[in-house]
């Protein structure tokens, strides 16, 4: 498949992930596999996440809702998303020297900084110890739609740090308490 191509069907599945819930006619393959089987991938690795920030982090509901936000902006849970121009990486966009540092990490542990289980526990290296003060900013979360924005917009304010990180903290606040509290439909949460 050609780049342009290929640029052409992962634009088409982003607008398709953004806006649709779901999906009843085959739209034919997306590079290797067909768009049921992105789908299908797309959730597992959001599932996954999910899992990992509630039971290896111990994070609520409405902080795992905030951080998940943030990172279907970024990557839409693909570990080998790449952005910036090359310069970032990751489920999480990892920028620079944050990238950089992925990578050493993952040698110095065995480990393939491609895939997602060894970005998840890098995230959490990094939370452990260089954002430790986000770690536990999450733990201390509200267990509220409120509080799903809340983190949201502090996970993307002061962990991922993007261009105009204000306004992009509030979008995905919005992205938090809006979509992700209710899609990922788990009970415990308050209003």
């Amino acid at each position: 498949m050609t780049m342009a191509k290929r640029l052409l069907a992962v634009l088409f599945l982003s607008i398709l992930l953004a806006g649709c819930a779901s999906i009843s006619c085959t739209l034919g393959e997306v590079d290797e596999i067909g768009i049921e089987e992105e789908l299908m991938l797309y959730r597992a690795n959001r599932d996954r996440i999910y899992e990992f920030l509630t039971e290896e982090l111990k994070l609520n509901y409405a902080a795992a809702c905030g951080v998940i936000a943030n990172m279907h902006v970024e990557s839409r849970f693909n570990p080998q998303a790449l952005g910036d121009w090359g310069t970032s990486y990751g489920i999480c966009q990892w920028h620079n020297k944050r990238f950089a540092r992925l990578i050493s990490w993952s040698e110095e542990n065995g480990l393939d900084y491609t895939q997602l289980e060894t970005q998840l526990q890098f995230m959490k290296f990094e939370l452990e110890n260089k954002y430790r003060f986000v770690y536990d900013h999450l733990l201390k979360a509200s267990n509220t739609q409120r509080g799903a924005y809340s983190i949201g917009n502090y996970w993307c304010i002061y962990y991922e740090k993007p261009k105009n990180k204000y306004a992009s903290g509030d979008a995905r606040g919005e992205l938090a308490r809006k979509r992700y509290w209710f899609e990922l439909n788990e009970a415990g949460g308050e209003d």
